[in-house]
């Protein structure tokens, strides 16, 4: 029995298509799909080099500006030492009464007291809002010490006096002014608080101090 020349025809078509077939998922799909999956790669590659770019730009920036952030931290440091610092604290008052050609007649320091953040919503958030808080700033590292003074002096005096307090090196909050008036002279006394901030040791310099102690050991 002879086939005749159009199931040839239709038998080769079938042939070539499925060689066609077999070349595209032996050879050429996973050609393809390598080529994808390695453009994505590119792709991700690029996007993370670019994170990367951007992260040194931003760290060269911040090292630009140490400098400046580390006068700054020195006047915060001034502003809330690490500890209360009293002989400082009295020094500078003493002398800014001398400044201020007023009399430091009474200093009283006292104990100090955990920071407590406050708590609730404001009675007026326009005029007299809550203070910000920051949740690094707890009882634990912050404190209060509470300070009363009086002078005595001319009213344009006790005012620079005052002024002085509150604009000094050393923060100190003024919560409460009363003063009283005798024959021209002025007694005033300014109650408040001044604060302390307990920061965290340095890594690096106990770390040092490690090193330079097993040193020593050997």
């Amino acid at each position: 029995m002879r086939i005749g020349t159009q199931v040839w025809a239709v038998i080769t078509f079938v042939v070539c298509v499925g060689v066609l077939a077999a070349g595209w998922f032996v050879g050429a799909s996973p050609l393809l799909a390598a080529q994808a999956l390695a453009e994505q790669q590119r792709v991700d590659a690029a996007a993370q080099n670019d994170a990367i770019a951007q992260r040194i730009a931003t760290l060269q920036e911040q090292k630009d500006r140490l400098p400046s952030y580390q006068a700054r931290n020195a006047e915060l440091e001034d502003m809330i030492p690490s500890d209360i610092e009293a002989a400082d604290f009295i020094r500078s008052l003493t002398d800014l009464a001398t400044a201020s050609n007023v009399q430091l007649t009474s200093m009283v320091i006292d104990d100090a007291m955990p920071y407590v953040p406050p708590s609730g919503e404001p009675i007026d958030d326009v005029n007299a809002p809550n203070p910000v808080t920051d949740a690094r700033i707890t009882g634990d590292n912050f404190l209060l010490v509470p300070v009363t003074l009086v002078v005595t002096g001319g009213w344009n005096e006790v005012l620079s006096f005052t002024h002085g307090v509150q604009t000094g090196e050393r923060l100190m909050l003024v919560t409460t002014v009363e003063t009283a008036n005798e024959s021209g002279a002025y007694t005033t006394t300014l109650s408040g608080a001044m604060y302390v901030l307990i920061r965290p040791a340095d890594p690096s310099a106990s770390g040092g101090a490690d090193a330079g102690s097993e040193g020593a050991s050997d």
